[in-house]
């Protein structure tokens, strides 16, 4: 069953990504308005724009942070992959006010400034994860997908995530994680699913496929692994079901109900 197995894992870690992208997001993005909202009146001169500099970097490790839950089942030790996402998004955030008062227009040049800002951020997560990840150009490709996908939707409706009231303020933010989460976690997730292809043979354990692929890249194992440990049964394949597919289209759902109970403001 082990090809079918492979199947079931890497579909339901695409499920799974999906939901760490539009949860990440939903998190870090509703912490950064209330962030926003305590600490903008304090301001002698209060700027709409405080949003988006604390939203960049607290979107950054929230979203690193949901994902590195993932993948940590399958590379173990890879902490950096949250400091990556948040000094990306960073780094976009500080090239966005670099390039927007380099072009003088914002809107006539939101291409070039995307295109741009998000690219060299890319360049600093792969310079962070090179060292611990094997095929890292691939993993910075997945997170440029996600950064690009977020800088051009927040550009274009971050001004009123920050005015967000009342039980809107909840249906805005998951409406907003769900329209760029949802997208980019898609697109992303395929090429996390064929990045980690190798090892999706076995559960979450994959102490087989950690010790092979541990002699030929530069991936960081446990301490604990052990070649002599023998391999977990394999459940049955109603169980495989249940718990692989079942379970991350369940937590979907309840995103939705969540969004559809609370509403949002947006059209």
């Amino acid at each position: 069953m082990s090809t079918l197995q492979k199947i079931v894992n890497g579909f339901s870690i695409w499920l799974w990504w999906l939901i760490t992208c539009i949860a990440g997001l939903f998190i870090g993005l509703t912490a950064s308005f209330f962030v926003y909202a305590l600490t903008n009146p304090m301001l002698a001169d209060p700027s709409q724009r405080m949003y988006f500099y604390i939203a960049f970097p607290l979107a950054g490790l929230t979203l690193g942070f949901s994902q590195w839950l993932l993948i940590r089942r399958y590379l173990p030790q890879v902490r950096r992959w949250i400091l990556a996402n948040t000094l990306s998004y960073t780094l976009s955030l500080i090239l966005w006010i670099f390039l927007d008062t380099f072009f003088q227009s914002m809107v006539d040049n939101l291409g070039y400034i995307n295109i741009v800002a998000v690219g060299i951020a890319s360049l600093l997560l792969w310079l962070i994860i090179r060292r611990r990840f094997l095929r890292s150009l691939g993993w910075a490709l997945a997170s440029f997908i996600g950064l690009f996908t977020f800088f051009y939707t927040i550009r274009i409706v971050g001004y009123d995530l920050g005015q967000s009231s009342g039980l809107y303020i909840i249906g805005d933010h998951i409406t907003f994680a769900f329209s760029t989460g949802l997208p980019s976690g898609i697109a992303s997730g395929i090429l996390v699913v064929l990045l980690l292809g190798p090892v999706l043979t076995r559960d979450s354990t994959l102490v087989e496929g950690l010790a092979r692929l541990s002699e030929v890249s530069k991936f960081s194992t446990r301490p604990d692994l052990r070649e002599s440990e023998a391999p977990s049964s394999e459940p049955s394949f109603a169980k495989l079901l249940l718990v692989k597919i079942g379970l991350p289209l369940l937590t979907i759902g309840v995103l939705v109900l969540i969004l559809w109970i609370t509403g949002s403001s947006s059209p």
